[in-house]
């Protein structure tokens, strides 16, 4: 597969992790992958284009089976995302050689604190894009009373507003438009992802390249099969009423474990640092002690 694509053995991690997990996990890890020198810039940028993808339990589970009533539509939305990232994967390593610059055993063993607490951050980081782009798509359709532009701005910016606002439409138009939301992925996925990449220079064309191709394949692919499947029971409720409505008090209750789990272990790192820096200032005076007991004898 390394071949295959052009890149290195652990960027496949990336590749695998980024069809399974979803959204930004793929491209986080190809960041990270960089920023940890383990392969170069032009193998991130590449990587990156082809691996953020949404995973089977978002597209099947959330666009289809409760916002569009079939499960089966979501699983055509996703495999058709998941065969453009492939295709465009293998296109864009054509020529390209593997190169690892070093492997992980270079590393020292993981700090499985600093790792829970970043990970902690990042959910939040990433419930905060969503949360920004959903009131924004609500508040562009008070501002202006235009269906039209609503499901517009909704498809661009965030791809649960995306696909629910695609569902109000007449089948299997419906179905087409939140393929294209669940393959461009919104700029709401498109800001998280900048997040991780600030300050690393790595440059984002080839994936808005590929993000914008997969959701117009998307787009076709799912309009023509479409009319394969029988009309769906449309849902009534979006990804947010369903969460908030159904299993709200899970919902906060997990964002306040989170929150107190991330601030128990920053204290502890606090601690951890403190008493590492008195240890190592007590042994420096030990040994400048005994140094000038020695230059005294």
């Amino acid at each position: 597969m390394a071949r295959l694509f052009g890149i290195s053995t652990v960027s496949l991690s990336a590749l695998v992790f980024g069809m399974l997990c979803g959204f930004p996990i793929g491209g986080k890890i190809a960041v990270d992958l960089y920023k940890k020198e383990l392969i170069s810039k032009e193998e991130a940028e590449r990587l990156i284009a082809f691996t953020n993808n949404t995973g089977p339990a978002f597209a099947i589970g959330a666009v289809g089976n409760v916002i569009l009533g079939s499960a089966a539509i979501g699983a055509l939305i996703y495999f058709s995302q998941i065969v453009v990232s492939i295709t465009a994967g293998i296109i864009l390593g054509l020529g390209k050689s593997p190169e690892q610059k070093r492997s992980f055993s270079d590393h020292s063993n993981p700090d499985i604190a600093k790792s829970i607490s970043d990970a902690s951050l990042s959910v939040l980081s990433v419930c905060g894009f969503v949360i920004f782009f959903y009131f924004t798509v609500q508040s562009i359709g008070a501002i202006v009373p235009s269906r039209t532009v609503k499901l517009v701005s909704a498809v661009l910016l965030e791809v649960s507003c995306g696909a629910t606002e695609a569902a109000k439409l007449s089948y299997p138009v419906s179905a087409a438009v939140a393929a294209f939301s669940v393959g461009w992925a919104g700029m709401s996925v498109h800001m998280q992802l900048l997040s991780f990449t600030s300050g690393t220079g790595l440059k984002m064309g080839k994936y808005f390249t590929v993000k914008l191709l997969s959701g117009l394949f998307n787009f076709l692919v799912v309009f023509f099969a479409a009319n394969l499947f029988p009309v769906p029971k449309k849902s009534s409720l979006s990804v947010f009423s369903y969460v908030c409505g159904n299993n709200g008090q899970v919902l906060v209750l997990a964002v306040l474990i989170l929150f107190t789990v991330s601030f128990i272990i920053s204290k502890l790192e606090k601690r951890k640092n403190m008493c590492y820096n008195v240890v190592n200032r007590r042994k420096r005076m030990c040994k400048n002690e005994k140094a000038k007991r020695h230059l005294g004898n």
